[in-house]
């Protein structure tokens, strides 16, 4: 069976809506094809997102115990109103509620999928695309391949070296990789235009697994940086980085 094939069945497995041998045979397939497999992953985390949503913002029971005492024995008139009332302020309560869980599920997807590139990048054979410690050879390497321009730092006298560039997709948009050295860490440092969902990473530093990541907005351009070496080591690139695109 063809990956098309695979792909119009995907949703079917994602909600477990296969015969057992069929979703059997499917993830057979996805243990030997990254590319479906990586399909499989994302619309589960879009699931798991909603699923997540749903439940952290459910009315609690006291909520609506306090609503039923509040319109018994009340004249059906007042009544009526008050019900409509408080079910259009919990409708619009819902809504916030429901906008704030959603936005931090896009904000804690973004920043797996930076993680899951970080640790694939350094697993691969090739760390880069472009091989150089040079700023003025890295920089022009991008050139035509991203729809955006950046600066690079001056990091002589620094304890950070520059490893060189690739190109990524992140949310489907044209990205730069920037890759970094401290010791015997790397640190990677993704620049994607600044637009949602990426935007709502805001600027924060925050801890995802093993790795400190850190986030910040200059020149139309989101910056994420990602790292398994400590946080002061991470504020230091960044406010290297921050410093040469505010010149």
């Amino acid at each position: 069976m063809t990956c098309s094939k695979w792909r119009s069945k995907l949703d079917s497995y994602v909600d477990a809506e296969l015969p057992a041998a069929e979703a059997a045979a499917f993830g057979e397939h996805l243990s030997t094809c990254s590319s479906c497999a990586a399909a499989a992953l994302s619309r589960m985390k879009v699931k798991q997102a909603v699923q997540f949503a749903a439940r952290a913002h459910q009315p609690s029971s006291e909520l609506r115990s306090r609503i039923r005492q509040q319109i018994s024995g009340r004249k059906r008139s007042r009544t009526v109103w008050m019900v409509s009332g408080l079910v259009t302020s919990l409708a619009a309560l819902m809504f916030v509620f429901g906008q704030i869980a959603w936005s931090r599920a896009q904000s804690r997807q973004v920043v797996s999928e930076i993680a899951d590139l970080h640790v694939s990048n350094l697993a691969s054979t090739s760390l880069v695309d472009v091989v150089s410690s040079d700023r003025h050879t890295v920089k022009p390497w991008f050139q035509g391949k991203v729809p955006f321009t950046f600066d690079l730092p001056e990091l002589e006298g620094t304890e950070f070296t520059l490893v060189g560039g690739r190109m990524v997709f992140i949310e489907r948009e044209p990205s730069a990789l920037l890759l970094f050295k401290y010791r015997s860490h790397y640190l990677s440092v993704f620049l994607v235009p600044d637009r949602a969902p990426v935007s709502r990473l805001g600027d924060s530093t925050r801890q995802h697994e093993a790795f400190t990541v850190q986030s910040w907005r200059q020149s139309d351009l989101r910056y994420i940086l990602i790292t398994d070496t400590n946080a002061d080591e991470a504020h230091k690139l960044s406010f290297l980085l921050q410093a040469t695109t505010q010149k």
